[in-house]
Order: structure tokens, then C-alpha cells, then sequence
């Protein structure tokens, strides 16, 4: 991500690995990786995470620190029912 060959990775996760994928943008965010973290998009399907969290990049902006993140989900599946649902 640090490269500047680097224009963006998307990063797909599914259930169980949508959680994992949640505590280490958390723990991006709040590393000297955050200002890069612009570059990253996110597609979860089933995430049991409930909360997925996508911080604003400055206080004074609107722009979000990644960015794009979708989750996908099904009405009747358990584990998202807990979670992104």
C-alpha cells in the first residue's frame, strides 16, 4: 500500500474472516498506515461483525479513510442476522 505503483487492493472476506479483516483496519487506522488506507476497497459476505466501522480521514473533511465498503448478506443467514444485518 505504501508503494505509489500501488493505485488501490481490494480485499473480499467471508463470515468468520469479515471479523478478523474488521480488527486489523482498526488497528490500520491507528497505525502510521492510516493516511494510506484510501486505497483499500472491502466486500464482506456474511459478516458476523456488527460493527464495521469506516472512520473519516480528518475531522475538517468528509472523506472517509477507505475507500469503499459493502457487505453483502443474506436475510435468512443466522450469522448475519447477528451481524451486518
Amino acid at each position: 500500500l505504501s508503494s505509489s505503483s500501488v493505485f488501490g487492493v481490494v480485499i473480499v472476506a467471508h463470515s468468520t474472516g469479515a471479523t478478523r479483516l474488521k480488527f486489523v483496519m482498526d488497528r490500520l487506522a491507528q497505525s502510521e498506515y492510516r493516511d494510506i488506507l484510501y486505497k483499500v476497497e472491502l466486500y464482506t459476505f456474511g459478516a458476523f461483525c456488527s460493527e464495521f466501522k469506516n472512520l473519516l480521514a480528518h475531522h475538517d473533511t468528509q472523506r472517509t479513510l477507505i475507500s469503499h465498503i459493502e457487505h453483502f448478506a443474506r436475510a435468512d443467514d443466522p450469522l448475519a442476522t447477528m451481524g451486518v444485518l
